[in-house]
C-alpha cells in the first residue's frame, strides 16, 4: 500500500520538495518502460537532474546516497546493499525500523535486523513450498551469510558475470532441454517468433 503519494510523478515531486538542494536520479520501472503498467512521466526531468532509462538497478543503488521509493522491490535491494531507504508506501520491507517510513504503520512494532527481515522471509518462502533465490551475490562473504540465513539457492556476479541474451543458451550446452519437459522455456527459434 501507498498513502498520500500514489503516482510516479508525485514520487518524484516528495523526494525533490524534501531534498531541494540534492542531485536526483529517477529510474523508472521496467514494466512502465514497457508499457506493461501505467506511471510514465514524460516530463520526469522537472524534478529529476537525471533520468537512468536503462541502467543497472545494483549499479544505480551502489551509486546512489540513498533511495526513495513508494513500494519497489529496488528499495529492498537498496536496504541489502546498506543503503538507507525512504519509503512513502509500506513495503513488506518497511516498519521494521529498518528504513525511513513516511507511511507509519501501527501494527508493525519491532525492530529487526536486516538479517532477520531475510531469515524471516526465506523461512516464510520455505514455509509456503517456494523456493527463494538470493539475487545479486558479488562476494563469497555475502554468499555464506545469505546461506547461514537459508538462502539455499543464490545468483550474482559471484556466480556468473552478465552476459548477452543470445549467448546464455549455448554457454548452457548439453545441460538445456526443450520441449514438453520444460512448457515455460522455448527454444530461441520459437521466442523469436513469438516477439
Amino acid at each position: 500500500g501507498t498513502g498520500a503519494v500514489r503516482s510516479n510523478a508525485a514520487l518524484l515531486q516528495a523526494v525533490r520538495a524534501a531534498n531541494p538542494a540534492a542531485v536526483i536520479i529517477y529510474k523508472p520501472h521496467p514494466d512502465v518502460r514497457a508499457n506493461l503498467r501505467p506511471g510514465h512521466i514524460s516530463n520526469a526531468r522537472d524534478w529529476a537532474d537525471l533520468v537512468l532509462e536503462d541502467a543497472d538497478p545494483i549499479a544505480a543503488i551502489q551509486a546512489c546516497d540513498c533511495v526513495w521509493t513508494m513500494t519497489s522491490l529496488l528499495g529492498f535491494e537498496a536496504l541489502l546493499h546498506d543503503r538507507p531507504v525512504s519509503c512513502l508506501g509500506m513495503p513488506f520491507y518497511a516498519g521494521w525500523g529498518l528504513t525511513d517510513d513516511r507511511k507509519p504503520l501501527q501494527r508493525r512494532q519491532r525492530n529487526l535486523t536486516r538479517a532477520q527481515l531475510f531469515a524471516g522471509i526465506v523461512s516464510l518462502a520455505h514455509n509456503l513450498g517456494l523456493q527463494a533465490v538470493a539475487e545479486g551475490v558479488e562476494t563469497e562473504a555475502q554468499m555464506h551469510i545469505l546461506r547461514s540465513l537459508g538462502a539455499r539457492h543464490v545468483q550474482g556476479y559471484l556466480i556468473g558475470a552478465p552476459m548477452a541474451a543470445d549467448a546464455v543458451i549455448p554457454s548452457l550446452g548439453a545441460k538445456v532441454r526443450f520441449g514438453p519437459s520444460r512448457p515455460d522455456i522455448c527454444p530461441p527459434t520459437q521466442r523469436r517468433a513469438r516477439a
